[in-house]
């Protein structure tokens, strides 16, 4: 079938790219790292692959990080390190142990050593994630409000008006807070599940639209800052 490679997952290119070396009828073929974005079936394909060309005579470098891997297909094994090479030896003669020792140039009796650090809050936490395209990046991750320091004043002067000729909209106002940057507006139709929640940078006004008409709320407010968040404010009900 034809198909604009762009359009391809990154799995589907990585086997493009093996099939057109290998159609070149090459007597060497270096794959460096080709199971790095492959699914467990590619990758079982591609070692049917890589089996048919060393059974044809076609000599295989194989670059790769994952040892079992390396264990499976090679019937040799060569070991660089810091750019220079330590050893080649036959892959049957060399035991994982082996290999590991070879790479970091002494003996390494304790591969799992037992956690000592207690971990601290967790910031962000990502399950089950699902990336079209394989790849996942988060970079310049800031945590605020742990800054040494008095935390944000407690809002005062805070507000709620429903629009009397549209009850859908409601404006709110407050005064600002020592040491706050920004204020969270929390509401919801019980005092104790106020699960909405509007963050208001650098304003003290907040213009909110498309409630349900006929339904009781209640809000709260609380001001953020450097060094963290204020006390909650008394609940209003409109």
């Amino acid at each position: 079938p034809h198909r604009i490679m762009s359009t391809m997952p990154v799995s589907q290119r990585q086997m493009v790219e093996i099939a057109k070396a290998v159609s070149y009828n090459s007597k060497v073929i270096v794959f460096d790292e080709p199971t790095s974005s492959l699914t467990e079936e590619e990758v079982e394909h591609l070692f049917q692959i890589i089996n048919m060309l060393r059974a044809r005579g076609v000599g295989i470098i194989y670059i790769s990080h994952k040892m079992a891997e390396i264990k499976r297909i090679s019937d040799y094994i060569t070991v660089m390190r810091d750019g220079q090479w330590i050893a080649t030896e036959r892959s049957e003669d060399l035991e994982m142990a082996d290999i590991i020792r070879l790479m970091v140039g002494r003996e390494l009796t304790n591969q799992f050593p037992p956690k000592t650090n207690v971990p601290g809050e967790t910031y962000l936490k990502v399950e089950n994630l699902h990336v079209p395209s394989g790849h996942f990046c988060l970079s310049d991750l800031r945590v605020f409000g742990h800054a040494d320091g008095e935390a944000p004043a407690a809002v005062k002067g805070f507000k709620v008006v429903r629009d009397k000729k549209d009850p859908r909209n409601c404006m709110i106002t407050w005064k600002p807070s020592e040491r706050a940057y920004g204020y969270n507006i929390r509401y919801g139709i019980s005092p104790d599940k106020l699960y909405h929640c509007i963050t208001v940078n650098g304003e003290c006004e907040y213009d909110l639209r498309g409630l349900d008409l006929g339904t009781d709320y209640f809000f709260a407010i609380e001001a953020l800052g450097e060094t963290g968040r204020s006390a909650i404010s008394k609940v209003i009900k409109q």
